[in-house]
């Protein structure tokens, strides 16, 4: 829960550098929002927006712009936990 409630907090801030992304703006990285370290903000390859709180080279986790029914085909998933319709949060492996 602590993780829903960080999101809760910071919904308004992640869809604004959401919106950044999407437009193709640049968004310098690290930040904090609230309580999370965003420690990369990008597009990814498959044009998912990805706010990435660890970058660990065996598996990355954090917060991807996709709906729950296409995450799995988006990444390669550890595990998943949706956050609401838009986004969730994943570790991979």
């Amino acid at each position: 829960w602590p993780m829903r409630l960080s999101f809760a907090l910071t919904e308004g801030a992640i869809n604004t550098i959401a919106d950044r992304l999407e437009k193709r703006q640049s968004v310098a990285s690290p930040f904090q929002l609230g309580l999370l370290r965003i420690k990369r903000a990008e597009i990814s390859s498959k044009g998912v927006v990805c706010l990435w709180t660890d970058m660990n080279p065996g598996g990355r986790s954090g917060f991807v712009k996709t709906s729950a029914t296409k995450v799995d085909s988006q990444f390669n998933l550890w595990s998943k936990f949706t956050l609401d319709k838009d986004w969730q949060f994943i570790s991979e492996d």
